[in-house]
């Protein structure tokens, strides 16, 4: 497919699964939760509660009007058997800190070229995540001037609520047909794109002609140049 950056002013990333390869990263984060059960198996309730609170988290997410405060402080919390205390120090160190040292090494190919090449353009860049990203785009060495996560206090909506695309709207001051929105989940970035009139282009490794799908940076990183000669 063609990617037409000519009117694009704003470039909205996802992170998880768009910026870093994911499948190879919770591949190396599952075998280090192995050894820490291993070397104290009263870890085996961690293990547990973070599969389900992903797979809950995701579900949960499709309920109208669900405030991401309730998901992770009460409903989650109650379905695991869990405080909210004890689920966030858990989700923080296995879904926040420890992958950071490792994100380096599974950032997707050209996506700083990309980054450098939108900045030089005089492009906004903007990154949505349902997670908080600051440290994790720090990690990979990339820089964005919009960070917006789904647990900033006014936007508390998972996708795909558009809250926080709405937000990126309205501090960047460009408007729906000037962005586009990069991600990797068409049914949560992309119905949270087509809800507010944004592009959608898919990152996915079985892209395919039907959609706006690309497999490789270089795709938008040579179409990008074209753009802009």
């Amino acid at each position: 497919m063609e990617f037409d950056w000519s009117p694009i002013r704003l470039a909205v990333f996802d992170v998880d699964g768009t910026l870093y390869r994911q499948k190879p990263l919770r591949a190396r984060m599952a075998a280090e939760l192995a050894l820490a059960v291993l070397q104290d198996p009263k870890q085996v309730k961690s293990v547990i509660g973070l599969q389900r609170f992903r797979s809950l988290r995701d579900r949960l997410a499709e309920r109208p009007g669900a405030s991401l405060a309730e998901i992770e402080g009460e409903l989650i919390p109650s379905a695991l058997g869990l405080s909210s205390d004890r689920l966030a120090a858990i989700t923080d160190e296995w879904l926040e800190r420890r992958p950071l040292r490792h994100l380096s090494r599974y950032r997707f190919e050209q996506v700083e070229d990309l980054f450098q090449a939108l900045r030089e353009s005089g492009r906004t860049i903007a990154v949505f995540s349902d997670y908080p990203a600051e440290s994790k785009l720090a990690a990979m060495g990339l820089r964005s001037d919009i960070c917006v996560s789904a647990r900033d206090t006014d936007v508390d909506r998972l996708k795909p609520d558009p809250a926080g695309l709405q937000k990126i709207l309205r501090l960047s001051g460009f408007g729906p047909d000037q962005a586009v929105m990069i991600g990797d989940r068409p049914e949560r970035d992309g119905a949270c794109a087509q809800q507010l009139g944004v592009r959608f282009w898919l990152r996915s490794d079985s892209a395919g002609p039907e959609t706006h799908s690309f497999g490789n940076y270089a795709d938008l990183l040579s179409a990008l140049k074209s753009a802009n000669t």
